[in-house]
Parts: structure tokens; C-alpha cells; sequence
């Protein structure tokens, strides 16, 4: 499926750490929105998905409660 927040249809970088031996490696997801592994070396030419931090009282909503929620067509709202 093709309907929740991985899914872009490009592979990306993330920015969340999968362990640290001799090199550091990162989590990439693939075109098909599923996790793997890699190491640093950021030589491909691949977009980055940031991490965004929010404090544990920051409330959210979504536009279409009926719909499947954090997907591309119906977001997360940060309400404060």
C-alpha cells in the first residue's frame, strides 16, 4: 500500500541512527516506503527526511477523522 507516511516513492535519507560499529549507519527508506540500512558514506544523490521534535503536551488533529491518519492526504495538524 501506498497510503502512510514513508511512502513517498523515492528513496530518502532519515536521520535517526540504526547502530555504530566501525562506521556509524543510518536508515534509509526505498522508493517502496520500507526501512534499510546503510552506512554513512552519503554519496547518493537522495533526498532527507528530518526529525521534528515536539514537547509531549503539543496537541495535533488531522483534517479527516474518518481517514487514515499521518498520510500524505490527511496530515497531522500542529495545533500549538
Amino acid at each position: 500500500t501506498t497510503k502512510y507516511w514513508l511512502y513517498t516513492g523515492t528513496h530518502y535519507w532519515t536521520m535517526t541512527p540504526s547502530n555504530f560499529s566501525s562506521n556509524a549507519y543510518i536508515f534509509i527508506v526505498n522508493s517502496a516506503g520500507y526501512f534499510a540500512t546503510t552506512t554513512t558514506n552519503i554519496n547518493e544523490n537522495i533526498g532527507l527526511r528530518p526529525v521534528i521534535n515536539l514537547k509531549s503536551d503539543t496537541e495535533f488533529t488531522v483534517e479527516y477523522e474518518d481517514q487514515p491518519k499521518g498520510t500524505m492526504n490527511n496530515p497531522y495538524i500542529v495545533s500549538n
